[in-house]
């Protein structure tokens, strides 16, 4: 499929640098899973595409060997959630907060510096939709969860538990990035580092579906794939307008 093999060639240049350590210890993937299937994986590239200079490079932040981060260098695709226990939903609703604050931070700073209009408007209605999906999720958890600790829980996959995030983490998971200045490159950028930030909150949304037995998460799951799927298209369109 022409789209997947486009997505994973820009994805894995991208997503080394920025969410290198945002999983591990994944389990094997089963063959006869009904949830949607990740894009096949080209080969690892051996080295970054961006030096230490580079404004597209993660800052820089504590927790690289917390649990659930991996400092191999591998590409991730985003945060290993944790088993389908009684407190899988707690995991997923945590990070997937988390994520879509990142994705709104960096929407909103890209309407002020990106140069062009298309850009801007589906900045805004990323903000619109995740800050509405955020109001939902921590709707959930307080409902489903009152008792829970306020801090974002996520799974230990060393001791098999449920901990608390570390700030280095709650970075990590929220792809927190430095995109430069508003120069003649900014959109590219952006647009780069959004599809990788759609393809970290897409591989969460397919853990959801296969761990979660609460029909509200397969039912968000879902939407989420259906929009994000569509506005990694629309992105990949811009691409090819140019600047």
């Amino acid at each position: 499929m022409i789209y997947s093999h486009r997505l994973t060639q820009l994805s894995l240049g991208l997503t080394l640098p920025l969410v290198v350590g945002l999983s591990s210890c994944r389990p094997p993937e089963t063959t006869d899973s009904s949830t949607p299937e990740s894009p096949p994986r080209a080969e690892e590239p051996t080295d970054s595409p961006m030096g230490p200079d580079d404004p597209m490079a993660p800052k820089a932040s504590p927790g690289m060997d917390s649990p659930g981060m991996n400092g191999l260098g591998r590409p991730m695709n985003g945060m290993y959630l944790g088993p389908d226990d009684e407190e899988f939903e707690l995991r997923f609703l945590d990070a997937m907060i988390l994520h879509h604050q990142g994705a709104v931070e960096i929407a909103e700073e890209s309407l002020q510096k990106s140069q062009r209009e298309e850009i801007r408007q589906l900045s805004q209605e990323i903000i619109e939709t995740q800050r509405d999906d955020i109001a939902q999720m921590q709707a959930w958890r307080s409902q489903w969860y009152a008792n829970a600790p306020e801090a974002p829980q996520m799974y230990d996959p060393q001791r098999s538990q449920t901990v608390e995030m570390n700030d280095g983490m709650i970075s990590m998971l929220k792809m927190e990035m430095d995109l430069g200045e508003a120069d003649e490159n900014y959109d590219q950028r952006y647009v780069n580092a959004m599809i990788a930030h759609h393809e970290g909150a897409l591989d969460m949304a397919r853990q959801g579906l296969e761990n979660s037995d609460r029909p509200d998460i397969e039912a968000f799951a879902n939407d989420l794939i259906e929009t994000q799927m569509a506005e990694v298209q629309q992105m990949l369109a811009l691409q090819d307008g140019g600047q």
